[in-house]
């Protein structure tokens, strides 16, 4: 049986223990990486950054479509709701 020196057996450990650390930091900054480039809000934010140009409006600022009408449609009539009360 061959036998391997103390030192170089403690050598051995020591580079595998920081070749695993290394890998380990790597695996973990690329899965963060991938994760933030994935997520949802990420994608919307950068999605309502960008500049929106609206084809409605004129040079004036004003919109073309007019009075904006709240209330209730001409002629209709409120619904009618029961609270199961007698």
């Amino acid at each position: 049986m061959l036998a391997i020196p103390i030192s170089v057996a403690r050598r051995r450990a020591g580079l595998a223990k920081r070749t695993l650390a290394f890998g380990s930091v790597l695996a973990f900054v690329v899965t963060v990486g991938l994760a933030r480039s994935s997520h949802p809000a990420r994608a919307a934010a950068s999605a309502s950054s960008r500049p929106v140009t609206d084809s409605s409006q004129t040079q004036s600022g004003s919109s073309s479509f007019g009075q904006a009408d709240v209330g209730p449609a001409t002629g209709s009539q409120a619904p009618s709701v029961s609270t199961g009360v007698s």
